[in-house]
């Protein structure tokens, strides 16, 4: 341990000046009464000290009753006075060792009070403001006691996580906290594991969490709570049951959020109406889909390539999923906020807010700007899927379908020759790669939301170009393209065969009900549209998701 490396230090140095055994002065008998005696140390130049006595008459010295064999020699006279200056010097430094042992534990406690109020970054500024000041031997003990707050903090999270007291996001701050402080806990790469793999499995990876559990085994062996947990994802992957059942794809425009402003008899009244739902008829969606036993689920699990007699071609892949449970895929066109959106009681844009979670800005009514959680799909599916991840495989939530003639996601990303393009384009960069990170996907829109179907094969190329350009380059490569308007193409057609070109294999039209359909080299599929017109004009298409008459928002006018 450190701190007794430094008490060790200051006793060394006082028993080498006045206490080691072997260096205090001794004689033989008592002296007579008239003898004088003058204190003197004796040794050779490379040895300890030894300390006889000289006196007055014969050689004027007595023989060193340590080493009686061995001849002293006279070095220098030692005062009294010098063992109380060095008693006085030993007994300041532990004074001030006591000093920085209550300093350091002080600190300890302050570092450990902010990491149980989950104030991360607060403990991060605390850390290193702590470290910076200190010499190199202090900062090392005081990362020691840190270092072991931490792990103590963190051995606590991940015995609440796992038994379902804790949030995954509470310790993925304090994981993330770590990796900014580089601290390194004795058994962070354990909880790390332990995390990581309960994670996979709520979302039903079971083979992901088995294999997180055994590669973290390899530097715990034997380690009892992880061979307990693999053992628990063992037999969660055996209840595992392959589906092999029709795959349901519906979609969604941007919520209304305020339908007094959306449904108010303007011309765009009708529109709305007919193509979007409001926030409480998306909630009540939500949680039907769920009591129905549906399961989100990423597009490419339907899916993959095979090669059969030396040709490649795309197949329908093996789908396990816990019992009971029917794939769902969800995607949301024109998530780029329209101006249109804006001025009808919608959302403005998604913004990130303090801790880097994506939020939803918007302006009430009454003019004040708002940063929400519960306005949008993104967000409102987001905190569904934190509180019943049982909803999403693997952590998928949706595919987001974009345009680029008006930007991105709120973002005027389309205005190249703008002062302010660099500040839009970098804050559309952030929003997408958190929404990546959490679960959802892209897709492209078209670039100017052109119906495919009438327009000839040169509007099509101009317009892919312009959306590779502007959209693509800020979200990254995709295969996945939804027609605009539903407007589909045959896959003979001249316009098919360049979209494949393009990078694009996943076909996504409109339609009532399932319809999938695998191609070699690529794959068609309709999409069920959930809007006003659905409500009044197909209600009984959408018995097996939900029961129109109780999700309908009672603000919404009939068609």
């Amino acid at each position: 341990m450190i701190e007794n490396d430094l008490i060790n230090d200051y006793f060394t140095l006082f028993y080498m000046a006045y206490m080691t055994p072997g260096t205090r002065p001794q004689v033989s008998g008592k002296l007579p009464a008239n003898r004088k005696t003058t204190p003197y140390i004796f040794g050779k130049h490379d040895e300890p000290v030894n300390i006889g006595y000289i006196t007055e008459r014969g050689t004027g010295m007595e023989p060193n009753m340590v080493n009686p064999h061995e001849k002293p020699v006279a070095i220098q006279p030692v005062r009294r006075k010098q063992y109380s200056a060095v008693l006085f010097i030993f007994l300041l430094l532990i004074m001030g060792w006591l000093g920085a042992y209550v300093y350091f534990k002080a600190e300890t406690n302050r570092f450990s009070n902010l990491l149980e109020q989950g104030e991360y970054s607060e403990a991060i500024d605390y850390y290193r403001h702590a470290a910076g000041f200190l010499p190199g031997g202090s900062e090392k003990w005081l990362k020691g006691r840190f270092e072991g707050a931490l792990d103590v903090r963190l051995e606590e999270m991940v015995e609440d996580y796992l038994s379902n007291r804790a949030d995954y996001s509470e310790l993925s701050s304090c994981l993330k906290a770590v990796s900014q402080m580089s601290l390194a806990p004795a058994h962070l790469k354990k909880y790390q594991a332990l995390v990581e793999a309960e994670h996979a499995s709520r979302f039903s990876d079971e083979h992901r969490a088995i294999s997180i559990v055994e590669k973290a085994l390899e530097d715990y062996p034997g380690d009892a709570l992880l061979e307990a947990q693999l053992a628990r994802y063992r037999k969660r992957a055996a209840e595992l049951v392959l589906y092999e059942g029709p795959v349901q794809h519906i979609f969604f425009h941007p919520l209304i959020v305020y339908p007094e402003k959306a449904f108010d008899d303007d011309r765009m009244a009708r529109g709305l109406n007919e193509f979007m739902v409001t926030v409480r008829e998306f909630n009540r969606i939500l949680a039907s889909l769920y009591e129905k036993g549906y399961i989100l689920i990423d597009i490419h699990e339907i899916f993959e390539e095979r090669t059969n007699n030396g040709r490649t071609e795309l197949v329908r892949k093996e789908l396990w999923l816990p019992k009971n449970r029917k794939p769902l895929i969800l995607s949301i066109d024109d998530l780029n906020f329209y101006p249109y959106m804006k001025e009808n009681g919608m959302n403005q844009k998604l913004v990130l807010d303090s801790d880097g979670n994506v939020a939803a800005y918007l302006i009430s009514p009454e003019g004040e700007e708002i940063t929400a959680y519960d306005t949008e799909i993104v967000t409102i599916l987001d905190r569904f899927v934190a509180e019943h991840p049982d909803f999403s495989y693997k952590g998928a939530k949706g595919i987001i379908a974009l345009t680029g003639f008006n930007g991105v996601l709120g973002y005027q990303t389309n205005a190249i020759s703008s002062p302010s393009y660099a500040a839009e384009k970098e804050q559309a960069l952030a929003v997408i790669m958190r929404l990546q990170e959490t679960g959802w996907s892209f897709a492209s829109h078209g670039y100017g939301h052109i119906d495919t179907a009438r327009r000839s094969l040169s509007d099509l190329i101009e317009d892919t170009e312009k959306w590779k350009v502007e959209v693509e380059s800020l979200i990254g490569p995709t295969d996945v393209y939804i027609y605009p308007y539903g407007s589909t193409v045959p896959t003979t057609d001249p316009r098919f065969k360049y979209l494949q070109q393009s990078g694009f294999r996943v076909f996504c039209g409109v339609g009532p009900r399932e319809y999938l359909r695998y191609y070699p080299d690529s794959l068609v599929m309709d999409r069920r549209h959930i809007d006003g017109i659905a409500f009044w004009q197909q209600p009984e298409t959408l018995v097996d998701l939900f029961t129109v008459s109780e999700v309908i928002d009672p603000v919404r006018p009939p068609l």
